[in-house]
């Protein structure tokens, strides 16, 4: 079949894109800042291979990997279906299967939360988005996994985008312990000249020093086996926080561990969260937590940001958290899909910039976020048993959900 008349041409992209999508070697990591054009690279790259990379069958076939089957969809299986129809490529889109079938050859979605199910194809190039938002061992066994069904050509390519979240799986497979034939491209947000300058600010005014030298300047930086909220400082983050006047709308974070089972108790102000009561219940439940609240501060509007597992977690057997908490009146606030690491970056953010008040008889809280740590890929150490944890997961709910609310309202996510 004839190619398609689709022409890529340099001064359409970025110089970061274009080496990118130029590049013959091996494995090929574009490790960039937000904003710095990776998602795009990342689709074009697949286009590029699906049309002139042919396998021994005069068709291509590819392995895309995302870390959750809803990011791939979001990310890349609807936009690569608006890329075929712009280019005027038929094709044939299996929804269920996650198949996009063209005339050049097909693509398969695979998900990072599965590697072990990365088998039996044979693919002649592979990609990976995001990678390093999946825990290290998973990561590495996603990428062992494609590299083993990487074989439909003699010079079959495995080509990576992703922002750097410590020293993890893209730092390993691209910096570290590179494979012969490795090359790395690092992407600053500033080289987008296409991004307006309040978009930087708004990423600088969100994050730490060292998220701006990984989410703006693409660089690997030290985030794993440490102090978990290690912006936190006590002297500066604790004093005395009033109770609001009863006008104000409280912001509770809510996490529905039975023991304990924890609530941050706060309300935000010109985007500052103030934090003055807290729930630490030990074998308790959603109900008793529930009348609390509603007995404690009788006749005020509470808004709860509850742990999304909530809706299919159930106290009692024909009722879930969720309803709980609506039947008291209460509004709810969550967004599923969050990772871990996010709301970590968006905590130390506001912790760095002083956004974050917190009260002394808020004990438990102080106590999480003093002793809480990551373990060496990143993720909060969680020892069965442990009481800590949990209340500072629910203080996260409400900045995490906060800031991206307020980000898209701008039009501009972080």
């Amino acid at each position: 079949m004839n190619k398609p008349a689709i022409e890529l041409h340099q001064e359409h992209f970025l110089d970061h894109q274009w080496d990118f999508l130029n590049s013959t070697d091996r494995t090929i990591g574009l490790i960039g800042g937000l904003g710095s054009g990776k998602t795009v690279s990342f689709l074009f790259k697949a286009l590029y291979a699906l049309i002139n990379r042919p396998g021994a069958s005069g068709k291509a076939n590819l392995g895309i990997l995302y870390p959750t089957f809803p990011m791939g969809k979001s990310l890349f299986f609807y936009p690569f279906c608006e890329l075929l129809d712009d280019a005027m490529i038929p094709y044939q889109a299996n929804q269920s299967e996650l198949i996009i079938k063209t005339p050049y050859g097909n693509i398969t979605l695979k998900s990072g939360q599965f590697p072990e199910r990365i088998i039996g194809d044979t693919y002649t190039d592979v990609g990976a988005d995001e990678i390093d938002t999946l825990p290290m061992p998973k990561g590495m066994m996603a990428i062992r996994k494609l590299r083993e069904r990487n074989r439909g050509r003699k010079d079959s390519q495995l080509f990576i985008v992703s922002s750097p979240e410590g020293f993890s799986t893209c730092y390993e497979v691209l910096q570290n312990n590179p494979n012969p034939g490795t090359k790395i491209i690092h992407a600053k947000t500033t080289d987008n000249s296409f991004l307006s300058t309040s978009y930087i600010e708004d990423i600088k005014a969100t994050y730490d020093e060292a998220m701006v030298k990984a989410y703006i300047e693409g660089q690997f930086v030290n985030l794993n086996s440490m102090q978990a909220h290690y912006a936190f400082k006590r002297d500066l983050h604790v004093h005395a926080v009033a109770t609001p006047p009863a006008s104000v709308p409280l912001c509770i974070g809510i996490d529905f561990n039975v023991n304990p089972m924890t609530a941050a108790v706060g309300y935000i102000k010109d985007n500052e969260f103030y934090f003055f009561y807290e729930y630490y219940l030990r074998n308790s439940n959603t109900y008793l937590l529930s009348d609390l609240i509603a007995a404690d501060f009788q006749g005020r509007q509470i808004i709860c940001y509850p742990d999304p597992t909530g809706i299919s977690r159930k106290t009692a057997a024909d009722t879930s958290d969720m309803q709980i908490l609506q039947r008291k009146g209460f509004d709810l606030r969550f967004i599923h899909g969050i990772t871990q690491r996010r709301s970590l970056n968006y905590a130390n953010g506001a912790f760095a910039h002083n956004r974050v008040h917190i009260d002394p008889c808020c004990k438990y809280l102080i106590a999480d976020l003093e002793q809480v740590v990551t373990d060496e890929h990143g993720q909060i150490e969680k020892p069965n048993g442990t009481m800590l944890t949990h209340i500072s997961d629910a203080m996260r709910n409400v900045i995490a959900v906060h800031t991206i609310e307020t980000t898209k309202q701008k039009g501009k996510e972080i």
